[in-house]
């Protein structure tokens, strides 16, 4: 028949051995092509040698499920349409020989799928195929790729072959191809991949692949995971490797102990993981990367060094728990767009950075390195506010300095240094002068802040657990803050650091047991939040407050148990420094409430031009109106602004005759009396309860004037005696 003559209209589906048989009787001599797809399926199927009559199948070919041991009967095919062929769960097939008659001048065939054929060794029908978009093979039988060609930009599916040991016997050239090799348990090399120079996305990932050997040759990957390959111990063959056009994986080679193939490796488009090797030693091979965008390093047990000598730029750059590295570094590294991070090695010493040129880096994350003594390198100014990012040096436990700081004038960002217990000083950032927050916090060996003595302005400071800290003088030349907190820093006995400080935000001085006064706080400062004073336990003195311009929100003086003189606080009554509420609890005796600064301090709720300032008299009566209360007045029957009493005898000069002569005094332990009753050693006791000393006022009222049970005494209005 010279002539294509189609079997029937529709797609066959031939399920059976009666089928098959039938679909034989029906059209043997009678057409050669099927018009769309054949599909040859069924346990009971075990022969199809009928169908050689067929010379064309148009669209796909499926062989899937049978008992066929051979494709006897398909050996006249010519051509297979461009889409799918399948030869799958065939038991009992042993060879696919039958098809080779199928040739590349037919077309292409999209999708080829030979896989869980178990007794299938060789796939030598397929050798004059060509091959349109992927090849899939997964034979627990198959020992060898014999009769595959693979063209370029093809994908190559080779996995769960248990019993290949090589790549050898097909014919693989392609470039640009996408291979996928995974999982075949007897795959020792890649012998028979010489012809590749560059592939798309190459994944090797086999238990008991020894080398990389049959790469040679290839330059360029789109993309390459070498993972789990636990008898791999280098990377050999991939010697002529320089560029990878995205990402690089390398992970869980157990036996993998050096990476230094990679040396001709230049650029990685997206990223560089190496992660999780016991025995790795080394990351020689990376030196020469000088463009990646993102790089991680991490669970690889016996790395000692890491040397990234080309690496100019990178986005994010994290590398961690490698417990024996002991040197990083990066010393051309110019910027960081987003974080570099270095954290949890307990052998690691020296953190090498660019040492000439500045390195601009969105987030550094430096902590918990046990062992690590210097952090070499300039870390480079970031003029623009923000509260994102920032520097973070923590938990570096022999930490004795921190050189990336030294050529910050302006950094805008959160520096915070917590939990460096060596740390004794931060001299390395005494050239800043803006900065955003600083915060300093559980530094249990620094002693001073010296090295911030350039810092003018500052967004927010935070100085939190410095056990060691005795001065702040390091903050002489600050004038301007956002808040401010000094808390529980046990040695730190001044706050002498903050006298040029004109304007802050929330200032807080807590829980600093050596601070005794408030001196230099500030030269007449304004708060624009809260002034909050507490729990300094032997703060004594806080009259430094009277120099303080205006408190726009809240002051607070609480839990300073010692502190008990606090009078200075009653000019927040009167002059309108403050614009929210004063709190005073928890002080002592004469400093534990609001009321005790308005009764023993003399002050009683007026606001302005209080006629008696030392003593409470909110009706501000002035008898005599000379512009003195009564309540403090020594004459307040007869007008005298200037309080005269040249005797000293608590009675106004221009009223001592109305007190009385001088007859009829009496002395206790004195012959010479200086008032009526004159007592000159020992105490009165009035054992009475309900009794107590009896003073009249100019307006003839009389008043008996009682302790109430917190001493303070109070007075009682009572007939006057006859």
């Amino acid at each position: 028949m010279s002539q294509a003559q189609n079997c029937g209209q529709y797609s066959v589906d031939l399920s059976s051995q009666t089928e098959v048989d039938n679909f034989v009787a029906t059209y043997t001599g009678t057409c050669n092509t099927m018009p769309y797809d054949l599909t040859i399926s069924g346990s009971t199927t075990v022969d199809i040698s009928g169908l050689s009559f067929l010379t064309q199948v148009n669209k796909k070919l499926t062989i899937a499920g049978t008992s066929l041991t051979n494709l006897n009967g398909l050996q006249n095919l010519t051509s297979i349409g461009s889409v799918v062929l399948t030869i799958s769960s065939n038991p009992n097939l042993t060879s696919i020989s039958e098809l080779q008659g199928v040739s590349t001048s037919s077309g292409t065939i999209n999708w080829i799928t030979i896989l869980n054929n178990p007794v299938l060794d060789n796939l030598d029908g397929l050798g004059n195929l060509e091959l349109g978009q992927r090849l899939i093979i997964r034979n627990s039988g198959l020992t060898s790729l014999g009769g595959v060609n693979i063209p370029n930009g093809f994908e190559l599916i080779l996995e769960d072959n248990p019993n290949i040991v090589d790549l050898s016997g097909g014919n693989i050239t392609a470039s640009g191809a996408t291979i996928t090799i995974k999982n075949n348990a007897s795959l020792n090399s890649l012998a028979g991949l010489e012809s590749i120079t560059s592939v798309g996305n190459f994944v090797i990932e086999n238990n008991g692949l020894t080398t990389l050997n049959g790469l040679n040759n290839l330059g360029t990957v789109y993309s390459m995971i070498i993972k789990e390959n636990n008898s791999l111990n280098s990377l050999d063959g991939l010697n002529s490797l320089n560029s990878v056009g995205t990402n690089l994986l390398i992970n869980l080679n157990s036996s993998l102990t050096s990476i230094s193939a990679l040396s001709n490796l230049t650029s990685v488009g997206n990223y560089i993981y190496v992660i999780n090797h016991p025995n790795l030693a080394s990351l020689v091979g990376l030196e020469g990367v000088n463009t990646v965008d993102e790089v991680l390093i991490t669970n690889n047990q016996a790395i000692t060094t890491a040397d990234f000598t080309a690496l100019t730029s990178v986005t994010d750059f994290i590398i961690y728990n490698n417990s024996q590295l002991q040197n990083l570094s990066i010393p051309n590294l110019t910027t960081v767009s987003n974080q570099l991070s270095i954290y949890g090695h307990s052998s690691l010493q020296t953190i090498s950075l660019n040492s000439t040129t500045a390195t601009s880096i969105g987030v550094l994350r430096i902590f918990t390195n046990p062992s690590l003594t210097q952090i070499n390198g300039m870390l480079a100014n970031h003029v623009t506010a923000s509260n994102s990012g920032g520097v973070l040096i923590e938990n570096n436990l022999v930490l004795t300095s921190i050189d990336i700081f030294t050529a910050l004038t302006n950094y805008k960002k959160v520096i915070t240094i917590k939990n460096n217990s060596s740390l004794a000083n931060l001299d390395n950032l005494q050239n800043l002068q803006e900065s955003g927050e600083i915060r300093i916090d559980g530094n249990s060996g620094l002693v001073n802040i010296d090295g911030l003595q350039s810092l003018q302005l500052a967004n927010d400071i935070t100085l939190n657990n410095n056990a060691s800290l005795t001065t702040i003088d390091g903050l002489q030349g600050l004038q301007q803050s956002g808040s401010i907190t000094l808390n529980n820093n046990a040695s730190l006995a001044t706050i002498d650091g903050f006298q040029n400080l004109i304007k802050t935000d929330n200032l807080t001085i807590s829980n600093n047991q050596s601070i005794t006064t408030l001196n230099n706080l500030g030269q007449r400062i304004e708060i624009f939040g809260d002034l909050t004073v507490t729990g300094n336990q032997n703060l004594t003195d806080i009259d430094y407050l009277e120099d303080l311009i205006k408190i726009y929100g809240d002051l607070s003086i609480t839990n300073n148990v010692n502190l008990d003189e606090c009078c200075v606080l009653s000019r927040f009554y009167t002059d309108g420094a403050i614009n929210g509420s004063l709190v005073i609890s928890g002080n002592n005796t004469n400093c534990d409430s609001n009321r005790d600064v308005l009764d023993n301090c003399g002050e009683d709720g007026v606001i302005a031009n209080d006629n008696c300032q030392d003593t409470s008299n909110p009706d501000q009566t002035d008898t005599d109106n000379d512009g003195v209360g009564d309540v403090c007045d020594n004459c307040p029957s007869v007008a005298n602004n200037n309080q005269l009493d040249s005797d000293n005898d608590g009675i106004g000069d221009v009223c001592q005759t109305l007190a009385g002569v001088n007859t009829g005094f009496v002395g206790i332990s004195t012959n010479t009396p200086m008032s009526k009753f004159h007592v000159e050693d020992g105490d009165v006791f009035i054992s009475n309860i309900n009794r107590g000393i009896i003073m009249k006022t100019a307006d003839g009222k009389c008043f008996r004037y009682q302790p109430d049970t917190n001493g303070i005494l109070v007075g009682k209005l009572i007939a006057c005696p006859q």
